[in-house]
């Protein structure tokens, strides 16, 4: 039903039964998404509109949900009629429409204490009118004395709040922020950047006094956009999302986080001066949040700032700058909302704020022993059938635009409900989408299953915690979200650049999510303290379903039962569905599972006493493309191959590539086992093609070191011929530590691989 329709008609329902009788007021901004961003007036024409009503929604919405804004037809439209449905929470609300900003401003003029008027050619000022706009009630305009601008059309009303102006701008009309002498209104000298002067100044005015929130920061793109506007679309600006911020009050920012070099938006600053200054925002949200968790919207804008994308300037990549953010606000106890690129824009946060949420909702019935008896995946002594079980964590949703964006999208996919889906969705959203949290949980099926996404309650590196001894808050906040939507597994620990979180961070979630964690910089496997069940997550997978299905069947190696935890990101049940098929297609051997039975299934195989297994020291052959005699190639995330037929041979092909990548290798549960009772020296024998001058060498999970230690390494000559290469592997262990449980693998040197065979035999 189209949004006027729906609108017309809840004219017709009475006031509601909750004594909330005041109208819905709704303001269509969607043909905004028809302005040319490659024309300046129409760019300007968009910021200046969307940025003032986040900021007149920010304010309205504080005390309750007043006023709705349709900008994104999808999902904007679905939930306004999901929430508007017979018997929904606002079913008996009466509607009104707006249909221009100056009426908007007229239906709510007595709520504004006046206006804040910011300097565009000091692009953050934009970023301190939302945090201004937020704790004086004013919302926000950028300053544009030309004829026909928002600026002098708002002041044209003549409103009594409009005579009321903060202005980001000196006396004489010109920057308040120089980057010169001392940042105005302080006695602190000048940082030599008039961003970063700017943020210093409203730190000591809202942040430091306390009058911003102590449990949110926002991260938003600034009025740099308008230098750059047809980079991405207008949702992605982000200023939809600055209403929530608003109305809790929170403290804006946009700041780089690399030490080593200047952002683009300031060219002229020394480098390291953002990295500082956001430092300084950090250690005073810390301080007012009494060193408890505290929760920061937005994201890095990677496509126009601070990374090595085309036009935002800077050195290093996406996920490099991410994770250097993420170490940082984990240090201060932070989590990210993280509103990323390119589903990053989110409309009425601060509306949907208000929804009413439940104080538990269950999952479904939790496997047990006898459960998985009837499934067949436990035998009659209850030891794991010897399958490979394989769950994905469907992410990422540690972000409320993207959830809030997808859920109706995937509840609607003709394959949701028909296979096992882990939804990873971070809790804390529901700070800003508690409608989706309800709606999920009160839509699901027997087949959708929830735990936590990246970290917990927010995304964060828990290791970082440990600098200021933080576990116990963490526990402090994600316990209640675990109570309130039945969670216990944690499905993805991102560690990045941070340290391992260590025997204190097993602690910790062993109390958040005692059923389950899988990590990045954790053993290989194991249940910790007998309670909670561990490993590394195997991969993340992409790329067409047929592939993608052909590199899980790819990752069966020759031993079972195997696990592996594997991460996918914004893709859809039928997408999932596709590549289970294609898997089993090429392995009927393959489990797809649920999280729940998934880790309960490696508890149960972790914890079983361990049998004889037969130790045999035959020698062990791979011969392409399936010869798998008790050892098998395992297709792990940077060990990328395929099957071909090269030089009058099957082969297995790495490319080359431009560092260095990895082929493993899997070795027989007896050899293992046979190799216990030897000093385990391996030889390992590789018939490959000698195409390229280079070097191969082989790292193995040896007994003393680690899981990858350096073994010989051979020269390669480019003869154009086959030839074999040996590795003499002393002190072999051999017990699957390796990435996907692999053995030992070949180290590709930056050149290409062809292999015809691989042999192992005890030296």
């Amino acid at each position: 039903m189209p949004l006027a329709t729906m609108i017309m008609l809840a004219t017709c329902f009475p006031f509601s039964a909750t004594g909330e009788d005041r109208p819905i007021t709704v303001i269509d901004l969607t043909a905004l998404n028809e302005l040319d961003p490659a024309d300046p007036a129409q760019a300007r024409e968009a910021w200046d509109t969307l940025h003032l009503v986040a900021s007149v929604q920010g304010i309205v919405n504080r005390e309750g949900p007043r006023l709705f804004v349709r900008f994104m037809p999808q999902p904007d439209d679905f939930w306004f009629k999901t929430l508007r449905a017979p018997g929904a929470w606002l079913a008996d609300r009466p509607v009104e429409k707006v249909r221009t900003v100056e009426n908007l401003l007229r239906r709510f003029a007595d709520v504004f204490a006046g206006v804040v008027v910011y300097d565009d050619r000091v692009p953050a000022t934009s970023n301190l009118a939302s945090t201004i706009a937020g704790v004086e009630d004013r919302p926000c305009l950028r300053f544009d004395p030309a004829e026909g601008s928002l600026y002098r059309r708002v002041k044209a009303l003549a409103l009594p709040f409009t005579r009321d102006e903060f202005r980001l701008m000196a006396e004489d009309g010109g920057p308040l922020f120089t980057g010169k002498g001392v940042i105005p209104g302080t006695d602190q000298p000048s940082t030599g950047s008039a961003k970063c002067d700017a943020y210093l100044w409203a730190k000591a005015r809202y942040l430091d006094t306390g009058r911003c929130s102590k449990a949110f920061m926002a991260y938003y793109l600034d009025a740099w956009w308008l230098r750059d506007p047809t980079v991405s679309g207008l949702s992605n600006a982000t200023l939809t999302n600055h209403d929530f911020f608003i109305s809790r009050r929170a403290f804006f920012f946009d700041l780089h986080v690399w030490e080593e070099e200047s952002p683009i938006d300031d060219r002229g600053q020394a480098p390291g001066t953002d990295g500082r200054t956001l430092e300084a925002l950090l250690q005073s949200m810390y301080r007012n949040a009494e060193g408890e968790v505290f929760q920061i919207g937005g994201f890095i804008p990677w496509a126009w700032k601070y990374t090595n994308a085309p036009r935002a300037g800077g050195h290093h990549g996406g996920v490099d700058t991410e994770w250097k953010y993420a170490q940082m606000v984990s240090k201060y106890r932070g989590v990210m909302d993280a509103d990323a690129l390119g589903f990053s824009g989110m409309s009425n946060a601060s509306f949907y704020h208000h929804y009413p949420l439940k104080k538990h909702y269950p999952q479904n019935p939790r496997p047990n022993a006898a459960s998985l008896r009837k499934r067949g995946l436990l035998d009659a002594r209850d030891r794991v059938a010897p399958h490979v079980y394989i769950c994905f964590y469907m992410g990422d949703y540690d972000s409320a635009a993207w959830l809030n964006y997808h859920v109706p999208l995937w509840w609607a996919d003709p394959a949701h409900g028909t296979i096992p889906c882990a939804w990873a969705i971070n809790p804390n959203l529901d700070a800003r989408a508690p409608h989706v949290f309800d709606y999920v949980r009160t839509h699901q099926t027997g087949n959708d299953w929830f735990i936590f996404g990246d970290g917990g309650a927010g995304y964060l590196n828990p290791g970082m915690l440990a600098v200021s001894n933080g576990w116990e808050a963490w526990v402090r906040h994600n316990k209640p979200y675990a109570e309130r939507y039945d969670l216990s597994i944690t499905g993805f620990i991102i560690d990045g650049h941070s340290p391992g979180m260590g025997e204190a961070g097993l602690e910790a979630y062993l109390r958040i999510s005692p059923d389950g964690l899988a990590g990045q910089k954790i053993p290989p496997r194991g249940v910790y303290r007998g309670t909670m069940p561990y490993l590394r997550m195997a991969l993340d997978l992409d790329g067409a379903p047929e592939d993608a299905g052909a590199r899980v069947a790819g990752m069966a190696g020759v031993n079972a039962p195997k696990f592996f935890f594997i991460r996918t990101i914004l893709k859809s049940p039928s997408w999932h569905k596709a590549v289970m098929e294609k898997a089993r297609s090429l392995n009927p051997n393959i489990e797809f599972v649920d999280p729940y039975t998934f880790f309960l299934l490696l508890k149960r195989h972790e914890m079983s006493p361990v049998e004889d297994r037969g130790g045999s020291l035959a020698p062990l052959r791979f011969t392409p493309p399936e010869d798998h005699a008790g050892l098998a190639p395992i297709a792990v995330g940077d060990g990328p191959f395929h099957h071909a037929h090269r030089n009058g041979r099957d082969v297995i092909v790495q490319e080359p590539g431009d560092r260095l990548r990895y082929l493993y290798f899997e070795v027989d549960e007896h050899f293992s086992a046979g190799l216990a009772g030897t000093n385990g020296d391996v030889v390992i024998e590789v018939d490959l093609y000698d195409n390229t001058p280079g070097k191969v060498g082989v790292q193995y999970d040896a007994r003393e070191g680690s899981s990858y230690r350096n073994g010989p390494e051979v020269t390669l000559a480019g003869t154009g011929a086959w030839r074999t290469v040996v590795f003499n592997l002393p002190g072999a262990h051999f017990a699957h530590g390796q990435n996907g449980g692999a053995d030992f693998r070949l180290v590709n040197f930056g050149g290409g691989l062809l292999l015809s065979e691989v042999r192992v035999r005890r030296k």
